[in-house]
């Protein structure tokens, strides 16, 4: 039941967002497509039957240092909707770009879980590991690229397996704080749904050098 909860929170539109303080539309030279990627060839013909549609990824290979995310809002809530004494998650996302079609960077960290089993707790944790599991993971990093927030969909996913976070605080109490940094991160692509999570095979790859982040911490509508 706690897995489907935490599948659930992957498209909550109810999640608060902040926006990244040196985010800017991506163009197609960062994320290594341009026009013709998408027509087959520089001369605007489609790819023939033969070859396979080229691959195109949404979000950029390098973001490099994202900066500092400040005066952000995160949330809490119980992971069972119907039972507010179950392990809580504590959610934080951060919008890389504008426009209707955003890139969404996440933030969860779910008590009893993964790196947390024992309880969340300041720390410094690998993202490798159970961590690289969406449906496992405690301290779970991702992205959402080309996320559509009116209608609850992404076109591509991204779970960190690499890098680390550390974790300054986590105060669960609406009012608390929320807080720490990003360092090293390697996603890669995956597929995400109610079985789990699939690797895409000779899928896109994301790299962020370093984040840091503070947000304070609402109840979840």
């Amino acid at each position: 039941m706690r897995q489907t909860i935490r599948f659930a929170l992957l498209l909550a539109t109810s999640l608060p967002l902040a926006a990244c303080s040196g985010s800017e539309d991506l163009d197609p030279a960062e994320t290594g497509t341009d026009a013709s990627d998408e027509t087959g060839g520089d001369e605007g013909m489609p790819p023939g039957d033969d070859m396979p549609a080229p691959r195109v990824c949404l979000v950029g290979e390098d973001l490099g240092d994202l900066g500092a995310i400040e005066d952000a809002v995160a949330t809490v809530e119980a992971q069972e909707p119907d039972d507010p004494e179950s392990p809580l998650a504590l959610r934080l996302g951060i919008e890389l770009d504008e426009g209707p079609l955003v890139d969404i960077l996440s933030i969860d960290l779910y008590d009893a879980a993964g790196a947390f089993e024992e309880g969340l707790a300041p720390g410094t944790y690998s993202l490798g590991g159970l961590e690289a599991d969406f449906a496992e993971c405690g301290a779970c990093v991702y992205i959402t690229g080309d996320t559509d927030l009116e209608a609850d969909t992404v076109e591509q996913q991204f779970q960190a397996n690499g890098g680390s976070i550390t974790i300054e605080a986590a105060d669960t109490t609406p009012g608390g704080t929320f807080r720490g940094s990003l360092a090293n991160v390697t996603m890669r692509e995956v597929l995400i749904d109610l079985r789990g999570q699939t690797e895409v095979p000779d899928g896109c790859t994301i790299s962020i050098d370093a984040l840091t982040f503070e947000a304070t911490v609402e109840a979840a509508e």
